[in-house]
């Protein structure tokens, strides 16, 4: 990976030239590497892992920086790798695929949540638990008023609405693969492995307004 950016990176000195073909070629590299230091992490404490490219299972447009996925031929590979490779913990990249000429393509903001919920899609997941810097999602930001409290249980139509009004810890895009096989998604912290987060389902737990 740091030989490829090194090249990568010489070639852009050499043309003056960087293009969002190019941005993505070398976005992919910090994912690439995560999932296989990830995997090597695992492998020391003698948990079996395989680090996989996300570009050998998601298939897409030439929309470079923000493309789409190809579900008929990305689902088709997601299935029978999963079959084949159901024996160990496989740690996919997010955020990066590749177009039918195996050019690198990346899918925009919040990739790689939306490649977990491409996964979780195409692989009749029960619940998708996404882990991040914060314990769920709030009443309020956080960051913002101090007593924001976190709310238990959210339906998609209203996460889906608080992310096209802007909640960073969500994108609309994310949740359209989980409503689609109504597979629950909960928000959790990284760093607070007892505490349950915010749980996303089809259904509404109560009424009124949510979160400010």
């Amino acid at each position: 990976e740091f030989t490829k950016l090194e090249t990568l990176f010489e070639g852009v000195s050499l043309l003056g030239d960087y293009s969002s073909k190019i941005k993505d070629e070398v976005l992919a590299q910090g994912e690439l590497l995560s999932v296989k230091l990830v995997a090597s992490l695992l492998e020391q404490i003698s948990v079996p892992a395989n680090a996989i490219d996300a570009r050998s299972l998601i298939i897409t447009d030439e929309n470079f920086g923000n493309a789409q996925p190809i579900t008929a031929v990305s689902k088709e590979n997601v299935t029978a790798f999963f079959k084949k490779n159901n024996n160990v913990i496989n740690i996919v990249s997010g955020f990066v695929a590749a177009n039918k000429k195996g050019e690198t393509t990346t899918l925009g903001r919040n990739g790689s949540n939306y490649t977990a919920a491409l996964l979780a899609n195409y692989l009749d997941a029960e619940e998708l638990q996404n882990y991040t810097h914060v314990s769920g999602i709030f009443t309020a930001n956080p960051d913002l008023v101090a007593d924001a409290k976190k709310i238990e249980q959210l339906s998609f139509s209203e996460a889906n609405e608080l992310a096209n009004f802007g909640a960073t810890i969500l994108h609309a895009k994310t949740i359209i693969p989980l409503i689609e096989k109504n597979i629950n998604l909960r928000i959790l912290n990284t760093f607070q492995e007892e505490d349950k987060g915010t749980l996303i389902t089809s259904a509404s737990s109560s009424k009124g307004i949510k979160s400010i």
